[in-house]
C-alpha cells in the first residue's frame, strides 16, 4: 500500500463527487480504516488529521472520503470494523465459583504459610545471634 503526502486519489472523473464515508476522533483509527478500504481497492483519504492532531476541537474531527459508488461498501466495511472492535463483557467477565474463591483462599494461606516461615526463621536467627554474643561475652570475661 502506498500512501501519498496529502492522500490524494489520483486521477478520476471530473463528474465524479466525494462523500464522507466516517468521521473519527483520531487519526489512528482513521489509518486502519484507510488501510482496509485501501485493501479491498476502494479509493478513500483522510481529510484534516494534521489539524485534529495539533488542535483537538473534539469528537469526529477527522474525516474519510470515498468516492460516491463505493460509499456503500465502505461505510458496510467501516461498520463491521467498529462492531469487531467493540468489546463483549459477557467474554470477559468471568464470575467467581466455589473452585475459583478455594484457589484464591488457597493462595493466601500459602502467603501466610510463606510469612510465618521466615518470620520463624527470622526469630531463630536472632536468638542464635544473641546466644553466641554472649558465649563470647562469658568467654571473654573468665580470662
Amino acid at each position: 500500500m502506498t500512501d501519498h503526502i496529502l492522500d490524494y486519489f489520483g486521477t478520476f472523473d471530473e463528474d465524479a463527487q466525494l462523500f464522507i464515508a466516517h468521521y473519527f476522533d483520531s487519526e489512528s483509527e482513521a489509518r486502519v480504516a484507510l488501510a482496509r478500504l485501501r485493501e479491498v481497492g476502494i479509493r478513500s483519504a483522510i481529510h484534516h488529521s494534521l489539524v485534529a492532531n495539533t488542535l483537538p476541537l473534539g469528537a469526529g474531527t477527522i474525516r474519510l472520503y470515498v468516492l460516491e459508488k463505493d460509499l456503500t461498501e465502505a461505510c458496510r466495511l467501516i461498520a463491521e470494523m467498529e462492531q469487531n472492535k467493540s468489546l463483549n463483557p459477557d467474554r470477559f467477565f468471568h464470575d467467581p465459583d466455589e473452585d475459583d474463591i478455594r484457589f484464591l483462599s488457597d493462595l493466601q494461606r500459602e502467603k501466610h504459610r510463606s510469612r510465618f516461615f521466615w518470620a520463624t526463621l527470622g526469630i531463630m536467627l536472632l536468638i542464635f545471634v544473641i546466644l553466641r554474643v554472649m558465649y563470647s561475652y562469658s568467654l571473654f570475661m573468665t580470662v
